[in-house]
């Protein structure tokens, strides 16, 4: 009797446990750069924010949307920003349902609703002040317009999508390009005269921010991205790896879980391409021709550990794929154990524990009380790595009396040895990762300054690398790993004798 009611509304069961793990300690995590980013935006004035995106090559409808819903702030902003996310990514559960999951079957509709509500990725991107999830609602909406779109076309039709595709575009570039060229696609199979007609509709409704787009792509063709493999084969198959692990399990994973993972891997594969040629996965190859568009962007703009956040869009069709795939009572067992690895990988977020990108667990603020617990404002120089990590916590979070030197780029050695040689502070901070990826903090030039004239009094090491961690540095680096991912460096001036 219970199973026949999961069966018949899965929705009515699953999205209340969704619920509760998106909105459950929405503060466990400590701000991280791009949310630091996001607060500041939308603490602008009105007037401001187009100007302030546009130098930062952000489209603007997300931060006006969490503009106005900060309008009504009742905790700590970070927590309402996070809190958006989370109804949000709660919206497109609904989306989904309404819009695509009626076309399945029961099991397959059941099977899905249960990966998704129990998606670690997901519960890692959804409890963010970021526009991931308003991203991916989106996508929902212009992909199921186009079926609508292809299947009876009307001017209004056209222009709903086309004006829903431009709102994609205005949230973020990468998904609006991506679906937005999908979507097209699709309505063309049926007419090439409609699809025209969408693209016009969405090409005028974006002429206002159409030359920071074409920006962007320009600035992204001539980005240089971090990379952590020594070649490009490496590094695809480090990127494509870390994109089909987070996406099936989870950006957090200890031995035991990769272990289990890596076993059920290729059968998790074959089902998804076994789903992918259902009559009724539309979704799913929709998904599959968006793919290769995403992975593009995200190789040009984003290093290799933050693909799967870009690429959160991708999502529902993925999984949607492995629940329409599974066929034979073997695969039903496979996504049971999926569900398990999931799980673990819920507990593992909420336990912040063997995350494989420790970059959103760098403890800003609580390094900007350290430094204002153990140091005076007027005898304090604060030199910060922003090349290998992003410190705009930090910065936010420190006395604004504290000078600081930022290090983006390699004229931060000559800034650093000035403020060290003229100003002569009493103490000097030294913050960032523990890899010198690029030119940044550990320059030879600032650190033999400091040894000549300062004691070091203080080091302290963050977020300690897991022996897992390790390996896989091993594996995709000519470089041994660190201890930890993140250390700070207390020096005090020498004594004159």
């Amino acid at each position: 009797m219970v199973l026949a009611q999961v069966l018949r509304h899965p929705l009515r069961w699953l999205l209340p446990i969704q619920a509760v793990l998106l909105l459950t300690r929405l503060d466990l995590l400590p701000i991280w750069g791009d949310e630091q980013f996001t607060l500041e935006v939308v603490a602008l004035p009105w007037s401001e924010i187009g100007s302030a995106l546009a130098a930062d090559i952000h489209p603007p409808l997300y931060f006006a949307l969490l503009k106005a819903w900060m309008t009504f702030c009742l905790t700590e902003p970070i927590v309402w920003a996070r809190l958006f996310s989370a109804l949000t990514a709660l919206g497109t559960t609904v989306a989904l349902d309404r819009l695509w999951l009626r076309r399945q079957l029961p099991e397959p509709r059941v099977w899905f609703l249960a990966l998704w509500s129990l998606s670690p990725l997901l519960l890692l991107d959804a409890r963010m002040a970021r526009s991931y999830t308003l991203q991916t609602l989106l996508a929902v909406l212009v992909l199921a317009l186009a079926v609508r779109a292809s299947e009876r076309s009307t001017i209004r039709r056209s222009a709903v999508l086309g004006l829903t595709i431009a709102a994609l575009l205005y949230t973020h570039y990468l998904p609006g390009i991506a679906i937005g060229v999908v979507a097209i696609v699709a309505v063309a199979r049926n007419s090439w005269r409609t699809a025209i007609g969408v693209a016009l509709f969405a090409l005028v409704a974006y002429l206002p921010w159409l030359p920071i787009l074409v920006d962007g792509l320009g600035q992204a063709v001539s980005r240089d991205v971090y990379r952590l493999a020594p070649g490009v084969p490496a590094e695809l198959a480090l990127r494509l790896g870390y994109w089909f692990v987070a996406f099936s399990f989870g950006e957090a994973q200890a031995w035991i879980t990769l272990g289990c993972a890596v076993a059920i891997s290729p059968l998790l594969l074959f089902m998804l391409f076994r789903g992918a040629r259902a009559p009724e996965a539309a979704y799913v190859r929709y998904g599959l021709l968006a793919a290769p568009i995403g992975l593009l962007g995200t190789w040009r703009w984003v290093a290799f550990a933050f693909t799967p956040a870009r690429l959160l869009f991708l999502l529902p069709p993925y999984l949607l794929g492995l629940a329409t795939g599974a066929k034979t009572a073997r695969d039903r067992y496979v996504l049971a154990g999926l569900l398990a690895l999931n799980a673990a990988g819920v507990g593992l977020y909420f336990a912040q524990s063997n995350f494989l990108n420790l970059g959103y667990l760098v403890p800003y603020q609580e390094l900007a009380r350290q430094i204002e617990a153990h140091s005076p404002a007027g005898d304090t120089l604060v030199l910060v790595d922003a090349i290998n990590g992003d410190p705009k916590p930090l910065l936010a979070a420190l006395d604004s009396d504290y000078p600081i030197t930022v290090a983006r780029d390699a004229s931060f050695a000559d800034q650093a040895l000035a403020e060290l040689q003229t100003g002569r502070p009493a103490v000097v901070w030294r913050l960032g990762s523990s890899r010198n990826t690029s030119l940044g903090l550990m320059q030879r030039a600032v650190t033999d300054q400091l040894r000549s004239d300062y004691m070091l009094v203080d080091s302290k090491s963050y977020l300690p690398y897991s022996s897992l961690q390790r390996t896989l540095f091993g594996v995709f680096s000519n470089q041994e790993a660190p201890i930890a991912y993140y250390v700070t460096e207390q020096w005090q001036r020498k004594i004159a004798e």
